[in-house]
């Protein structure tokens, strides 16, 4: 890794944003971190801020989040770009962008507010997103009325679509934000009983938690 990280900082100059935010993920996914290369990529990311779309936007707030490099001058110049083509937004790219912001405790109000009006509108989220973006939004304690109740509204929808992986982490959110929204407790419940035996213990753990945290005893799940 130590030749391709050399190789890839002398041609990043030249690297369009999908190959930056490509060449970011890669590294991250293998959680190499290499200091000189990360720099590289913040230097030719903000170079070429204003060609970046929505995906390559949320996969280097994603990236950089994971190898834990918090890159103010980058954040801050990708929070404006993502501003200004939020309508661009899907639902996986506001995933990755608040998991980013949550995994580095960075609160940024108004990109926030803008990824939770974006996720409100839309209704064709799936389940990892669901819970990826309910986990991330409750993690920072952010606040978003319309967005919780899209979740939930959504979430209701298609529950039985929702693995082990995305059911914990929503019953987590619910509970930690104290969003007391009995349906959607009730169907996580629902959803959650067929698979349990899938449950690993965390998941199981963050399950149990969440009821008791907002006092609900759900026998048959219990």
């Amino acid at each position: 890794m130590d030749a391709l990280s050399a190789a890839s900082i002398l041609t990043l100059r030249d690297a369009r944003p999908q190959e930056l935010s490509s060449t970011a993920w890669a590294f991250a996914k293998l959680r190499f971190c290499n200091q000189p290369l990360r720099e590289a990529i913040a230097e030719a990311s903000l170079a070429k801020i204003a060609e970046a779309d929505a995906h390559n936007l949320s996969i280097t707030f994603w990236a950089y989040a994971k190898l834990a490099f918090d890159h103010p001058p980058l954040l801050e110049a990708m929070s404006a770009a993502s501003l200004s083509i939020i309508e661009e937004f899907g639902g996986q790219d506001i995933c990755n962008t608040v998991w980013a912001f949550a995994t580095l405790q960075v609160v940024d109000i108004p990109l926030l507010n803008a990824l939770a009006g974006r996720a409100s509108s839309l209704g064709s989220m799936v389940p990892m997103d669901l819970s990826g973006a309910a986990w991330a939004f409750a993690k920072l304690t952010f606040g978003h009325e319309p967005l919780r109740h899209s979740i939930a509204a959504r979430s209701i929808a298609i529950i039985f679509e929702f693995l082990p992986q995305c059911l914990a982490p929503m019953a987590w959110s619910v509970a930690f934000i104290s969003f007391n929204d009995s349906p959607l407790l009730e169907a996580i419940a629902s959803a959650s009983l067929p698979k349990i035996e899938d449950f690993p213990s965390q998941e199981l753990s963050n399950t149990a938690w969440a009821f008791a945290k907002v006092a609900v005893c759900n026998l048959p799940l219990m």
